[in-house]
């Protein structure tokens, strides 16, 4: 039976890890060795729901105890280190998005893994959604023609269960949403078709971090542009229009639907298939690492340099988005 270790027990440990790991439990093939966050109470809450687990109180403790796999769930400015420790002990690491705050820094944890020979995966949950693998073979076969234009919108009041105001401060670590949200799009779109060129960025931060970003960026002759926001709802959406029909994603309830000429044809995301849910393409590498599954059932962090590579290259040309209600 493997044992496995969690770094980093807030929110998203606990609404997501935790019923997934349940459930890799239940099988029988993988079990809860121990927990590691710097925040003693956050460690001993997750870890209700695992009586034989314990909470570690360094992370040398826990990669002591946990010698088959370490998922890091901490803040991204810890990534690295974290990383790298484990890597060290040749102990696999899923590290939770974004893998790391530079590109410089996700290069150095990818070399780390490479040295270790050992897997460094990432939660990159939306390349396991049944709609967006559905989107990606559609682009891959041409379906709608020449892309020409992508225009999405993210987002909605944020409602994150925050459990200190640290998580809204630049000095801990503190990311906005283009690291957020911004990071699951960014990837998504450089898997589909190849890497982003002639960025463009704006955001409202103003000394904080940005709860509003607007992303221009080309796919090859295609223009895509991202509005991505924490504060204001719209119907989440992806448009993709061609040269011969267009696709749309809507990510309320995860239904595409693609018109070419007079053909129309829709995937529902409603119904129990696997990985139609966010739940459930959450659980699937936790399904892989109970089962001993090849790495090509892992996002490996080497396929999303890409899109660490066009967030990097959103900050370095930020502007400040327009806002003339500021006087």
């Amino acid at each position: 039976m493997k044992r496995l270790g969690i770094v980093g027990c807030g929110a998203v440990a606990r609404r997501y890890y935790a019923p997934a790991l349940l459930k890799a439990e239940a099988g029988g093939k993988l079990k809860l060795a121990g927990a590691f966050d710097p925040d003693t109470r956050a460690a001993h809450r997750f870890l209700d729901d695992f009586p034989d687990a314990s909470a570690e109180a360094t992370l040398e403790g826990l990669l002591g105890i946990a010698h088959d796999q370490v998922i890091i769930a901490s803040p991204p400015a810890f990534h690295r280190e974290q990383a790298i420790a484990a890597l060290r002990r040749k102990i696999p690491v899923h590290c939770e998005k974004p893998l790391a705050t530079g590109v410089d820094d996700a290069l150095a944890m990818i070399a780390e893994a490479r040295r270790a020979g050992t897997r460094l995966s990432v939660n990159m949950v939306r390349r396991k959604l049944l709609s967006a693998q559905s989107i990606g073979s559609m682009m891959m076969l041409g379906s709608i023609g020449e892309l020409r234009s992508i225009e999405i919108f993210e987002g909605g009041p944020f409602s994150w269960p925050v459990d200190s105001p640290a998580y809204f401060d630049p000095a801990s670590g503190a990311v906005g949403v283009l690291d957020d949200l911004g990071t699951h799009i960014l990837d998504l779109l450089c898997w589909w078709l190849g890497a982003a060129t002639g960025i463009t960025y704006c955001d409202d931060a103003m000394g904080g971090i940005a709860a509003n970003c607007l992303i221009q960026a080309s796919f090859g002759i295609a223009t895509a542009r991202i509005r991505l926001s924490r504060d204001w709802h719209r119907p989440n959406r992806w448009t993709l229009i061609g040269s011969e029909g267009l696709i749309v994603w809507n990510r309320e309830d995860e239904s595409v639907e693609a018109e070419v000429g007079s053909s129309r044809w829709r995937l529902s995301g409603a119904g129990s298939g696997q990985h139609q849910t966010f739940e459930q393409a959450f659980a699937a590498p936790i399904e892989a690492i109970a089962n001993d599954s090849p790495d090509s059932a892992f996002v490996l962090a080497g396929d999303i340099l890409p899109s660490l590579q066009a967030v990097e290259a959103c900050k370095a040309v930020r502007t400040a988005m327009a806002m003339p209600w500021l006087k």
